[in-house]
């Protein structure tokens, strides 16, 4: 029991410790295959928030760990360059909150403000399945202050939704997502 504590301790540490570039650099090296991503259903039931989501890193695959490092790094750029105020910022949501059976996997995963995740709290979404991509990219531009944002960084903002794409259906994006 000991040695599973210490495992995910370790990797929690890792995976929360990653810089942006360390994310890039993993994100450019790795060969991300959709096949291989893990969908995990764990019991948090009674834990906080934190502690569940921890949970789930040790049974991480790598292309599960790919996954979770294109959402942080998008919403990293969302957030450094839309210049927003804290309760506008993106965070990283749950679709399903964890609390009523949700999973921290990217099947479950939404890009959201802080303001709309504290909002949904632990209610059930209004619609029982999540967003497609162009609901999600919809849903980013309405809250995204263009004002401080160039081209340069739209460039950036796109690669990071292509790979959304490959991570939302498994492959280069068919819908498009402009």
């Amino acid at each position: 029991m000991k040695s599973t504590k210490v495992a995910r301790a370790a990797v929690l540490s890792v995976v929360r410790s990653l810089s942006f570039e360390d994310r890039d650099d993993f994100i450019r090296s790795h060969r991300y295959s959709f096949g291989h991503s893990k969908a995990i259903k764990l019991d948090t039931e009674g834990l906080n928030r934190d502690r569940a989501t921890s949970a789930y890193y040790p049974h991480y695959t790598v292309d599960n760990l790919f996954e979770y490092c294109v959402f942080r790094n998008l919403i990293t750029l969302l957030n450094k360059y839309g210049r927003l105020p804290k309760k506008r910022q993106f965070t990283l949501g749950h679709w399903l909150p964890m609390s009523r059976g949700g999973t921290h996997t990217s099947e479950n995963w939404i890009i959201q403000t802080y303001e709309d995740n504290q909002k949904q709290s632990d209610d059930l979404p209004p619609h029982p399945t999540k967003w497609t991509l162009n609901q999600q990219i919809d849903y980013i531009k309405t809250k995204i202050n263009y004002m401080f944002v160039d081209d340069t960084v739209l460039q950036d903002m796109q690669k990071y939704i292509d790979l959304l794409g490959r991570v939302y259906y498994g492959k280069k994006e068919k819908e498009s997502t402009t």
